[in-house]
């Protein structure tokens, strides 16, 4: 059965789908197109009313294809449950502050410099605290204190410890 182009209103399964996508997606595994519209409709629909139109830089990644881009391996791209979102550095703060209010929001990134914000539907601890971290000189760290910071001030909450 063929899956609709349009996922959500303002997020097509084409520009959802793994870049090495042969049909615009329509190869996608069904469990991935769930965990799509999950992630559509209750993290980047709500982004999406708040901040404008967003542009996703990568949404699904089959395995081949995150190996390919330098991916983590078992990222949550290879599931359909993460999207990066094009942000300069400020937008990288008040996007990461705005989604971790939303309940569907387990984890979110900040790359500083890189022009993306990661934001992802894995579930939250047990102490309903995030996963958050950013990349400092290439390497995937907890946030700094600075960072930590200015999210905070943007109205973050439940980040981690």
């Amino acid at each position: 059965m063929p899956y609709a182009e349009q996922i959500t209103p303002h997020f097509s399964l084409a520009e959802m789908a793994s870049r090495d996508s042969a049909d615009a997606g329509q190869d996608t595994p069904g469990d991935v197109y769930h965990n799509l519209t999950h992630l559509c409709q209750d993290v980047l629909e709500p982004l999406r009313a708040q901040f404008g139109p967003l542009t996703i830089t990568s949404g699904y990644r089959s395995v081949a294809h995150n190996e390919a881009v330098g991916g983590a391996p078992g990222s949550k791209h290879t599931f359909g449950m993460a999207a990066d979102i094009a942000a300069d550095d400020e937008m990288q703060i008040r996007i990461g502050a705005a989604a971790s209010k939303l309940p569907a929001v387990g984890g979110f990134g900040i790359y500083p410099g890189r022009g993306l914000v990661h934001v992802d539907t894995r579930p939250r601890k047990e102490d309903g605290s995030l996963t958050n971290w950013e990349e400092v000189d290439g390497s995937y760290r907890t946030l700094t204190a600075e960072t930590r910071g200015r999210l905070v001030e943007a109205g973050a909450v439940d980040l981690e410890a």
